[in-house]
Parts: structure tokens; sequence; C-alpha cells
């Protein structure tokens, strides 16, 4: 008896036909640039939830549409929205892969906030990469907070240095932590780490202090800021 309901289940589950994959992969390859795009990105990633049940893995996804599998595996975390934000992506009010990926990472709440200020037009593409790296680094305070915090210092210069950390580092608390006291706490705006390498953000006083700790130690700018990475990531640096 089981065995008889167990078949009829899985005969309710059609599997694709191999026009239907092909269908759906094409599309997925016909959707990745903005100007060229038909279907929204909310679509575009449902096309490619289709395609990796039939064929198994995003992986295999990438490779068949000859497309990068960190593209695929981005543009698929849409699915991981809140509906709200599914709602502004349907509406045409959203359409970036860039931001609806980073928002997927966050929590439901800090979303909705996040793609409301978007659809309003205060923050853009990369204030939404520095909100997400500002969760990081401050669990606690309101996502609005920090939304008010960000273009708040639009108009403020920011300077950007990069670095690299050791394979594994994702510790971006403490070696915010290491900058802050060679550099002031003030003159740091956030430090995001993705993989091996690192983004140091200061403002006009940091970029200053830099400048000014190099000199006195006779060495490059990138030399010091590597000394105090490598400070910070050394077991209880």
């Amino acid at each position: 008896m089981s065995e008889s309901r167990s078949n009829r289940t899985i005969r309710s589950k059609p599997v694709p036909s191999q026009r239907e994959v092909d269908e759906a992969l094409a599309a997925v390859m016909a959707n990745t640039r903005h100007r060229d795009r038909r279907l929204n990105p909310l679509e575009v990633a449902q096309k490619i939830e289709f395609a990796r049940r039939a064929l198994g893995s995003l992986q295999i996804v990438a490779e068949r549409t000859i497309l990068s599998y960190e593209m695929i595996r981005q543009i698929h975390s849409a699915l991981k929205c809140t509906d709200r934000v599914k709602k502004l992506v349907t509406s045409g009010h959203l359409s970036s892969f860039d931001i609806l990926h980073r928002l997927s990472k966050l929590s439901s709440g800090d979303q909705d906030t996040i793609a409301d200020a978007v659809v309003s037009g205060e923050v853009d593409s990369d204030d939404v990469r520095g909100l997400v790296g500002l969760r990081r680094e401050t669990p606690s305070v309101p996502m609005r907070d920090l939304v008010a915090r960000i273009t708040g210092s639009k108009n403020i210069k920011h300077y950007i240095a990069y670095f690299s950390v050791p394979p594994n580092w994702s510790d971006a608390v403490r070696l915010r932590r290491s900058f802050e006291k060679a550099l002031g706490q003030n003159a740091i705006v956030s430090v995001n780490l993705k993989g091996c390498l690192g983004t140091l953000t200061m403002n006009a006083e940091g970029r200053k202090r830099l400048q000014e700790q190099a000199r006195k130690k006779a060495i490059t700018k990138r030399q010091f800021i590597d000394h105090i990475v490598a400070k910070g990531t050394r077991p209880n640096g």
C-alpha cells in the first residue's frame, strides 16, 4: 500500500523535459545583462532554480550556461529575499542583481529597510555594500540608523586602501580594532573582508594619520597597512 502511494507521489512530480531545461538555461543566458534583460531578476533566479532541480546543482547550471558559478550563485540568492523585496522586484522598483544578492545576506527587517531606502533614492548599490559591512560590525544598531549614517556621510570624502589577509581569516571586527589603535577610532569608516581581500575605508583624518605614521617609520603607506594587518591577524595579536 505504502509502495503504491510512493509511486503515485513520484508520478505527481513530472520530470522536466530536455526542451524545458534548455529553455530555462537559454533564458538565464539571455537575461544576465541589464540592457538586454526581458525577465526581472526574480524570474531569472527562478529559471536558475528550475534548472538546478533538473540538473542537480548550481555548478552544473553554470557550466551549461557558460557563466561563472559565482554569478549564478549570486543571481540565485534573490530567492532568499523577503516577500516585500520580491514585490519591489516584480513591480520594477528593484532590478539590480548586486543589490538583491547583498540584501539576501541580511535579516528580513534589514532587507525591507534597505530596499525602501533604495527605492526612495536614499542609497545606491555602493551604499548597500557598505551597509552590509556595517551590519557585520554593529549587529545591534537599528538598520534605519545605519542608513542615516551612510547617507549623512555621502558628502564626506573617504579614502580606500586594499590589503591581503591570511586564508580563512574573517574577523573584521578584530582587524578594525587594530586599525583604530594605530590611526585613531574616529579615523576609520569601515573594515570589510571578502575572501583574502580586505578593504579599509578612512576619512580625511585617517588618511592624514596614515601618511604621518608611515613617514615617521620611513616606510610606505602600503607597508604600514601591511604591518597593522600582520599584527592584527597574529594569534593574540
